[in-house]
């Protein structure tokens, strides 16, 4: 058994930092963080932690596209772009309560973006992670609806549960990497508040997210975290993330207030300091 972070945070930060007007620190800030994250998981899980490179995902998956024969709908962005793409969320409600399938904020709603695929015959799907499939036999069967067949579902990670259940409904399925035994497949984002895409997104509101830990989210129901580590678990996150964001800081001389994130915590003070809002939500732990 083993437990799947898919890095993934230096591609989104840097396109965030680009556009915001900050510097981020350089390639080995990075390495020792995600060394810091492997250890604090291994410390809390009882099985092997798996740290899939960005970079293996993002070239793997720039190979396949290039191979193919069909066009390629995206349906996550954070490793690469393709000119069609499909821009849906998991959601959830204020209370972390699921909501189902919602466009990404500023995308238009989801019959919008399908009937962009009218004209086409067939296409191919591309997404980051196949976990159980099911989400993307749902995706799969709208995109039916527009009289559009899916050739086949390209990934970058493809759990077998998720292959063989594609499979069964005749969909074809390559993968960059694949895994059998799996206690959880997570985005490295998601241990990260503030980093873009962090968390599940939260309907109804701006650009907000609520994270995979506390005193946010549900860590052992959405990151397979042991009820008795969540607290553990939690601060150690929140505390890399402090060291995250103050690294971006101090390379960017000056500093990030709650308005300079991409998605946004829900809960945070937009005129705030970032790191000060992540240093009272270490606080809060000690009140659960």
């Amino acid at each position: 058994m083993i437990y799947i972070v898919s890095e993934d945070i230096v591609g989104l930060l840097t396109k965030w930092a680009t556009a915001r007007g900050f510097v981020l620190p350089p390639s080995d800030f990075f390495c020792h963080l995600r060394k810091q994250l492997a250890s604090h998981l291994n410390g809390i899980l009882d099985c092997e932690v798996v740290i899939v490179a960005e970079e293996k995902i993002t070239e793997g998956l720039k190979k396949l596209t290039s191979s193919c024969k069909y066009p390629v709908v995206s349906m996550d962005g954070a490793y690469i772009q393709t000119p069609l793409t499909l821009s849906f969320n998991r959601a959830v409600n204020r209370l972390g309560d699921d909501a189902g399938l919602v466009p990404r904020f500023n995308s238009p709603p989801i019959a919008t973006q399908l009937a962009v695929l009218n004209g086409w015959s067939e296409v191919v799907l591309l997404d980051d992670v196949v976990y159980s499939g099911h989400q993307m036999m749902w995706v799969i069967k709208q995109i039916e609806q527009q009289e559009v067949r899916v050739k086949q579902v390209l990934s970058g990670i493809v759990i077998d549960n998720g292959r063989k259940f594609l499979e069964q409904e005749g969909i074809e399925v390559i993968s960059v990497l694949d895994y059998c035994e799996v206690l959880d497949e997570i985005c490295e984002r998601d241990f990260y508040p503030g980093v873009p895409g962090c968390g599940r997104f939260v309907v109804s509101q701006a650009n907000t997210g609520i994270p995979y830990l506390l005193p946010f989210g549900r860590p052992s129901q959405w990151a397979s975290v042991p009820p008795q580590s969540v607290i553990h678990f939690s601060q150690g996150c929140l505390e890399l993330t402090i060291n995250l964001f103050e690294a971006i800081e101090d390379y960017s001389n000056r500093f990030i207030y709650g308005y300079d994130v991409d998605r946004r915590v829900l809960g945070q003070i937009d005129e705030d300091r970032f790191v000060d809002f992540l240093h009272q939500s270490i606080n809060r732990l000690g009140q659960l």
